[in-house]
């Protein structure tokens, strides 16, 4: 979280309540990727490059990730660490015959 310059002062743990259900929870938030579509990254879209090339140039360019906005959210103690990084975490693919 440091490295993408928020500190862990404020983070919380979920505690449950009557208001929420005893989840530790009410209401939602959203963490969101949003890309500004030009210069380097529209020439590489109109090349049809991976998405992997895409995402780089998207970063480099200063798009934020959907994990950094997440851990962002979480900084601000508006949701939990645990709760940011199981939301925009991707489950690891199954492996064949497992």
């Amino acid at each position: 979280a440091e490295s993408l310059g928020v500190s862990g002062e404020h983070w919380r743990e979920a505690v449950g309540c009557k208001a929420c259900e005893m989840t530790g929870y009410r209401g939602r938030i959203l963490a969101q990727e949003l890309i500004d579509v030009n210069g380097a990254l529209e020439d590489a879209i109109a090349r049809g490059e991976e998405d992997a090339t895409l995402r780089a140039i998207a970063r480099k360019e200063g798009a934020p990730t959907l994990e950094s906005e997440a851990i962002r959210w979480a900084a601000a103690g508006e949701t939990t660490m645990q709760e940011a990084l199981q939301t925009t975490t991707a489950p690891s693919p199954a492996r064949p015959g497992s």
